[in-house]
C-alpha cells in the first residue's frame, strides 16, 4: 500500500508540489528558491518533491534552503516503485518524471484538500500564495492558456499522432475528446482541487488513461482530458511561458496579431518551456533564472559558513 503524506499542522499552509530528477536538480532549487524568496513571511509553505534518483547531495542544498526559511517545509518524496508505470509514455524531451503530476490525485495525497503542481523549470517572481488562494468557483483545476495552440489553430501546421498529421484542432477534438478546444491548458502549473479531483478520477484512472494512447502532449493531454470541463482558466501571469515572449516579436505582423494581448511585465510564475532552456542557452527572460539561481548560491554559501562556525 502507498504511504499517504501527511501534512504539517500549521496555519493557513500553502502546498506545492514538484517532480523532478538528479538532472533538473539544480533548476529545480532555482525554483523553490525564487518561490520562497518572494512568498509571504506569514505563511508555511509545504513543498514535496516527487522524484526516483535525486541524489543525497542534492537535498542536502535544500535542507540548507529549508534552513533559511523558517516558514517552509520541504519534503523529498520517493516515487521510483510508480516510476514504471508511466515511464513508457514519454516523447521528445519530456521524462518520466513529468507524468509523476498524476499520482496527486491517489491515496499519497489523500490528505491533502489543494494543491499547485510547478513544473521545475519555472522562476516564481511574486507571492503564490495568492494563486494557491484563488477561487475556482466549483471547478476541479485552476490553470492557463497552451499559448502555441493559438498558432498550431492558425498556421494549421500538422501535430503527428500515430504518426499521422492533424490539425491542432482536430487533435484536441478527434483524438483527446475535448468540448472546449479553447481551455487547453499548460500543466506546468496547474492549482488544483484535489476534494473535486478525487470525484472526477483517481491516480490509478490518470495514469490508464495516460497509457491509454501515444499522446503527444503525454501528461498535458491526460490532464486535459481530465479536466476540461472542469477548468477555470487563469491570468497568462500565473504560468508565463517564454513563448508568449518570442511570438510577440515575431517578423510576421499576423502572428503578433494572434497574440496581442498576451504580453506581461508582472507575471508571476515564468516557464521556461520547450528544449531550451536558460542554464543551457539564452532564451527570453533568462536573466531572471540566473538571478535566483546566484541569490541561491550565495545564501547557500552564508548557511555553509553559519554552520561551519
Amino acid at each position: 500500500m502507498t504511504k499517504t503524506i501527511k501534512k504539517p499542522i500549521r496555519f493557513s499552509p500553502v502546498n506545492i508540489a514538484f517532480a523532478s530528477n538528479e538532472g533538473y536538480a539544480e533548476p529545480l532549487a532555482a525554483s523553490v528558491y525564487s518561490l520562497l524568496l518572494n512568498g509571504s513571511k506569514s505563511r508555511l509553505y509545504d513543498i514535496i518533491i516527487m522524484h526516483k534518483d535525486i541524489t543525497s547531495e542534492s537535498i542536502n542544498k535544500f535542507r540548507l534552503i529549508e534552513k533559511a526559511f523558517p516558514n517552509c517545509s520541504i519534503r523529498f518524496i520517493d516515487v521510483s516503485e510508480l516510476d514504471e508505470s508511466v515511464s513508457s509514455s514519454v516523447c521528445s524531451y519530456f521524462t518520466s518524471e513529468a507524468n509523476y503530476r498524476l499520482f496527486l490525485f491517489g491515496e499519497m495525497f489523500a490528505e491533502y484538500d489543494r494543491m499547485i503542481y510547478l513544473d521545475c523549470d519555472t522562476v516564481v517572481t511574486g507571492d503564490i500564495s495568492e494563486l494557491f488562494d484563488i477561487s475556482l468557483e466549483g471547478n476541479a483545476a485552476g490553470a492557463v492558456e497552451a499559448i502555441e495552440g493559438r498558432y498550431y489553430s492558425y498556421s494549421k501546421k500538422a501535430v503527428f499522432y500515430n504518426k499521422t498529421p492533424y490539425n491542432f484542432d482536430d487533435y484536441r477534438r478527434k483524438i483527446l475528446g475535448l468540448k472546449n478546444i479553447q481551455n487547453y491548458f499548460n500543466s506546468g502549473m496547474i492549482l488544483l482541487d484535489l476534494k473535486k479531483c478525487r470525484e472526477i478520477t483517481s491516480a490509478e484512472v490518470a495514469v490508464e488513461l495516460l497509457n491509454s494512447k501515444p499522446f503527444i502532449y503525454n501528461d498535458q493531454d491526460t490532464m486535459n482530458i481530465l479536466f476540461n470541463e472542469s477548468v477555470k482558466m487563469l491570468d497568462l501571469k500565473w504560468n508565463y511561458t517564454i513563448n508568449i515572449e518570442q511570438s510577440n516579436e515575431c517578423p510576421n505582423p499576423m502572428i503578433r496579431k494572434l497574440y496581442e494581448g498576451t504580453r506581461r511585465t508582472d507575471y508571476r510564475i515564468i516557464h521556461y518551456v520547450s528544449g531550451r532552456k536558460p542554464w543551457n542557452a539564452d532564451v527570453p527572460l533568462g536573466k531572471y533564472y540566473h538571478k535566483y539561481q546566484t541569490l541561491l548560491k550565495e545564501d547557500i554559501l552564508c548557511q555553509r559558513q553559519k554552520e561551519e562556525n
